[in-house]
């Protein structure tokens, strides 16, 4: 008590400072947006394409209606053979005037079908994909954006000239912008390409009244100004999260109880962490830190529900060498909860429709969670599972284990939810003991692999 700090208790209320030019705009930007425009900034291969791929996985399946909007793929038009005319590095030089003026109206165009979107009234969230790296360019964005959207810049800043390199090649290999080139030829095309927009590339300034988001290197570094409400809660820490480095995730989903009335299957699996033990100090562990080795990756990260059969399974793996696994538990990771549905008797349930393949993404039937509702919570997961840098194990049960499914394939997560028609989707249904791998593709996507134990 004598540290205590008491000269503010007789200060009264807090006034507000409605005259501060900063808590005034934090006012506006604070309030939930109904339309965002996520616009993206930065030179060629610095990795804006694949934000803006992992922006629309992450907030579609969030339940917001996203969609990307590409400027390159408008300016290649149609052309499925050979490489389009507006692909040659002259094209992109400052110093040529048609040129120059053709890319501001592709762009322009590509800005107005985003607001055609908005307007049609199914649009929230769009993603303008393009190198907008001048101030010039970003003017005129801002100068059309209608005031009930909300306009955010997202800036790839990399200097790292490893990064860039790899980027480069990756882009050649396949851009349409390079079809059918040598590489070598491609990538000289592209460093002239760069070098033009180097010449006038205005990075995002402080004075620019417009919110910003500037990741460095691939959020090394990040910088954020103005960014409030939703957006500082959602979009910021996602952002903060990915990378693009290679690291498996694996999904299990444990065998029912009566707790998971929605998916009844033939078997109950008491050894189950016997099993994921011998799996992945068997042969699994090591394939991955041979892939890794030359970064030194050789622990195992694992989360899982706190549910006793997850703890149980997980600690099974933990205790044979717990210096090179890494455990965590969260609630997050439990069963969807079905309400009134879920305190039926096992026999009750299945003399009803209990297809959650039915439902859809906003539906909470009996009193239980929505999809929505369990997307919300499995959140925090995902910036988990994106941060991650090693190997990484999930052991949940069938509705989150899919609803996870459903992010990395980039799947309607209802539609996840239906009947199994793949061995992937039976892999998380039960049927018998099961990991589903998941291994990052270029460009964010993913590639899935079961393994059955």
């Amino acid at each position: 008590e004598a540290s205590r700090v008491d000269y503010y208790d007789s200060a009264g209320a807090v006034q507000p400072l409605r005259d501060v030019a900063a808590l005034t705009a934090r006012s506006v930007l604070t309030q939930s947006w109904r339309k965002l425009l996520l616009v993206m900034v930065g030179m060629p291969a610095r990795g804006k394409s694949f934000i803006a791929h992992k922006l629309h996985a992450f907030l579609s399946w969030s339940g917001h209606a996203t969609r990307v909007f590409n400027v390159g793929q408008h300016r290649r038009g149609e052309a499925t053979e050979g490489r389009s005319a507006n692909s040659e590095a002259s094209f992109f030089d400052s110093s040529n005037a048609t040129a120059k003026a053709k890319r501001e109206t592709l762009a322009m165009e590509v800005l107005e079908s985003v607001f055609e979107w908005f307007e049609s009234g199914g649009g929230e969230i769009a993603v303008f994909d393009a190198t907008n790296s001048t101030r010039a360019r970003r003017e005129a964005i801002a100068s059309r954006v209608p005031p009930d959207v909300t306009m955010v810049f997202v800036e790839s800043v990399c200097d790292d000239r490893a990064v860039i390199e790899a980027n480069m090649r990756i882009k050649v290999a396949a851009s349409p912008d390079f079809r059918g080139m040598d590489p070598e030829r491609a990538l000289s095309d592209l460093r002239e390409r760069i070098a033009n927009y180097e010449k006038v590339y205005e990075p995002v300034g402080d004075d620019e009244p417009c919110p910003y988001i500037k990741l460095f290197n691939f959020s090394s570094k990040v910088t954020t100004k103005l960014c409030f409400g939703r957006l500082a809660k959602t979009v910021v820490p996602y952002l903060m999260a990915v990378h693009s480095d290679d690291r498996p995730v694996y999904l299990t989903a444990l065998a029912p109880t009566l707790a998971e009335p929605e998916f009844i299957a033939p078997h109950t699996d008491d050894d189950i962490g016997t099993k994921l033990a011998q799996w992945w100090w068997g042969t699994t562990r090591s394939s991955c830190s041979l892939s890794s080795s030359d970064r030194g990756h050789s622990r195992l990260q694992i989360l899982a529900s706190t549910l006793t059969p997850a703890l149980d399974a997980a600690l099974a793996i933990q205790r044979r060498r717990p210096d090179l696994v890494t455990l965590s538990h969260t609630s997050a990771l439990n069963p969807l909860f079905l309400g009134e549905l879920q305190r039926r008797s096992i026999v009750a349930c299945l003399e009803n429709d209990t297809d959650l393949g039915a439902r859809s993404f906003h539906d909470r039937l009996d009193g239980g969670e929505s999809y929505a509702d369990l997307v919300s919570r499995l959140e925090s997961c995902i910036l988990d599972l994106e941060a991650s840098v090693d190997p990484i194990l999930i052991i949940t049960h069938a509705t989150p284990a899919r609803a996870l499914r459903a992010y990395f394939l980039g799947i309607d997560v209802a539609r996840c939810m239906g009947a199994t028609t793949s061995p992937e989707t039976k892999a998380l249904a039960n049927r018998e003991p099961a990991v589903l791998e998941l291994r990052a593709r270029v460009g964010g996507g993913w590639a899935e692999r079961v393994h059955f134990l």
